[in-house]
This record gives C-alpha cells, sequence and structure tokens, in this order.
C-alpha cells in the first residue's frame, strides 16, 4: 500500500480476514474443545487447498496491474467466503427449531 492512504491501509487488514478466521476456530477448539470448531478449521483448511491445486490446473492470469504474480482464479477469498456461508447455514438450519408448514 501507499504510505499515508488510510483506505489502503484498511484493505490490507481486511485481506488478513482469512487467517484472522483460522485462527479464531483454532483458538474456539482449544477453548472449548467441542469438535465442530476443528471441522470447520478442517473444512477451511480443504477449502484453500483446493482452491491451490486448481489454480494450477486452471492457469487463469491475474487482471491487469495486479501486484500479485501466479494464477488468479479461484479466488481464495471468495471461496472461504462461500465455505463460512454454506457451513453457519447448515449449522442454522441443523439446529433451527421451526413450525411445520401449513
Amino acid at each position: 500500500y501507499q504510505e499515508g492512504d488510510f483506505m489502503q491501509k484498511v484493505a490490507a487488514v481486511v485481506t488478513l480476514t482469512p487467517n484472522l478466521a483460522a485462527f479464531g476456530l483454532i483458538s474456539a477448539f482449544v477453548v472449548t474443545r467441542r469438535l465442530p470448531w476443528c471441522w470447520a478449521f478442517l473444512g477451511a483448511l480443504l477449502v484453500s487447498c483446493l482452491c491451490h491445486e486448481l489454480k494450477d490446473i486452471i492457469q487463469e492470469p491475474r487482471p491487469e496491474g495486479s501486484f500479485r504474480k501466479g494464477p488468479g482464479m479461484p479466488s481464495e477469498h471468495a471461496a472461504f467466503g462461500a465455505f463460512c456461508a454454506l457451513h453457519l447455514s447448515l449449522w442454522v438450519a441443523r439446529r433451527a427449531r421451526c413450525a411445520p408448514a401449513l
């Protein structure tokens, strides 16, 4: 990021979100010793590994002007976000106590 640009500093911190989420999942498992936290972390790790393998297979170049090297698709951030949304949705659906439909 450019020195002195506040929004670029915010964007740099936001890119750490998957790392912070993984750390949070591991921390939750260590503190509570509940196995679902471990499964969630392993699922996130599997998604990350799958993205790396797909990047090697697909070899889609990054957009013009990108500062990063290597293939850009599939996006690990998007895959991690989709995994978290699906995992949370399934967790809520499994525990929801809904009245039967009329």
